[in-house]
């Protein structure tokens, strides 16, 4: 820990640039959260405390969506002055499997700009394929894998001092000076969380007056279905103390003023001694506050929700995915789908007595599902948009880093092409999108063992608009 607090020394202070991109999808969820960015300000804080000057530029609080899908070249140019205008010493990157194509082309624009400035790249992409990454973007410099705070500090360090010996930085791959890429060991994860300082927005560039604020409680999940990436990428759950979470909430509320906090903390519910705690935690000090909280259908219980609802948590997201047991099976959501198809309603009953709003979510696209599963599913999802207000129903998607992955990886399963319009995105005409699928994962379906791929992609995008049509999602 003495090199992570060591401050940084040298003929000044070394000036980093941290770069959070936005989603170009044309169609994003009406839940979509726009900035600031939780991870950058995690990053920044930790920088700063170290002695570097750190400059973040969110996209989504310096650009509106709408000029980004509008007019991308126009948008990418303005957003790389706005970064070069910072006159960073080092450019940091943050991204995700659909950012990937906007990232790709400003970091290769600004490193033909700016050659001498290392680019370091973090997310889930560089930690699941780093050497895909690496090989695909010769102009990405370092990746950050897994936990990025100490890991990016560490190499900040080591670049703004000039030492060599990055493979004794754990976390991390780059290419040496033979240009093969290196892939240091993986670092571990930090056990207390609590030992994170506070963070803020205070590097944060065009910060609204007013903002909405995400927290996030705990990092990484117990469970491992195979459609999701974040038991891989975070493997087992850690937790703020209820007092981390209390003062980092009052240390927001006397920076900035707060439109609303939300809640983006994954399955909330799974340590429900922790989960009280923290609820009965927020109650005491904000007594008129609304919590909002996530977990998994088959985790709810009249003894726990009725706890909870006496503090104040009115609403749930839940991952309910599907009612075909086969399905479940193939997302790897339960090992007893019936007892777990039975727990759907017992579950919706007592959030209903309760008073507790479910906000559930729905996959459709398993290789398994007959016409008459998915048929079954469909009506099962607008059943409950009939009674709740949000119900979401997606096609199922692989990520870099799950287990759909894996198997995609070892031949287990197939793709075939489903929506050709997805594919055209902003710079996709600059990459292979049929050999490089992970940049637009939503553009492809898993081949189903009932249909052709024809008879398939026509009865799914069917389901798919029928599903748009009634519930909006």
């Amino acid at each position: 820990m003495d090199m992570i607090l060591k401050k940084n020394v040298g003929n000044h202070k070394k000036r980093i640039a941290l770069f959070w991109p936005m989603n170009p999808s044309k169609n994003l969820h009406p839940d979509y959260f726009f900035g600031p960015s939780l991870t950058m300000a995690f990053l920044s804080k930790v920088l700063e405390e170290a002695g570097f000057e750190v400059t973040v530029i969110d996209s989504s609080l310096v650009v509106h969506h709408e000029e980004l899908v509008s007019k991308p070249s126009r948008t990418l140019e303005k957003l790389l002055s706005i970064t070069e205008n910072t006159k960073p010493d080092i450019l940091g990157i943050g991204s995700w499997t659909y950012t990937l194509l906007f990232t790709s082309e400003f970091t290769r624009l600004f490193k033909a700009r700016n050659p001498d400035v290392p680019i370091i790249m973090g997310g889930y992409e560089a930690t699941f394929i780093p050497e895909d990454i690496l090989n695909l973007l010769p102009h990405i410099d370092y990746l950050v894998r897994g936990e990025g705070e100490y890991t990016l500090l560490e190499l900040c360090q080591a670049l703004s001092s000039n030492k060599e010996g990055f493979g004794k930085i754990k976390g991390i791959s780059y290419r040496n000076e033979e240009g093969k890429i290196v892939h240091t060991p993986d670092r571990p994860l930090i056990e207390n969380l609590d030992e994170l300082p506070l963070v803020d927005f205070d590097n944060f560039i065009s910060l609204p007056k007013e903002i909405s604020v995400p927290t996030l409680f705990s990092r990484g999940c117990p469970f491992n279905c195979s459609f999701c990436s974040m038991h891989n990428m975070w493997k087992h759950q850690r937790f703020n103390s209820p007092d981390y979470i209390i003062k980092q909430i009052k240390h927001f509320q006397k920076k900035y003023n707060i439109l609303e906090f939300r809640n983006v903390t994954d399955n909330f519910i799974t340590n429900k001694v922790w989960a009280i705690k923290t609820v009965r935690a927020i109650h005491a000090t904000y007594p008129n506050w609304s919590i909002g909280t996530s977990g998994r259908i088959d985790m709810i219980s009249r003894d726990l929700f009725s706890v909870l609802k006496k503090n104040n948590v009115n609403n749930i997201y839940l991952g309910v995915e599907s009612i075909i047991p086969e399905s479940l099976l193939f997302f790897k959501k339960t090992n007893d789908p019936i007892q777990y198809i039975k727990r759907i309603p017992i579950s919706y009953r007592i959030l209903d007595e309760l008073g507790i709003e479910p906000h559930s979510s729905f996959i459709i696209g398993a290789p398994n599902e007959n016409k008459d599963d998915m048929i079954k599913l469909k009506e099962i999802v607008i059943k409950l948009k009939e009674k709740y207000e949000k119900v979401d129903c997606s096609s199922i998607i692989i990520y870099p880093g799950t287990g759909l992955w894996n198997k995609l990886q070892n031949g287990e399963i197939n793709i075939y092409k489903f929506e050709e319009g997805n594919i055209q995105r902003p710079f996709g005409d600059k990459y292979n999108l049929s050999s490089v699928f992970w940049f637009a994962p939503d553009a492809y379906a898993i081949e189903n063992n009932n249909m052709s791929n024809e008879e398939h992609k026509r009865f799914l995008s069917i389901i798919i608009a029928e599903l748009k049509q009634k519930i909006g999602r």
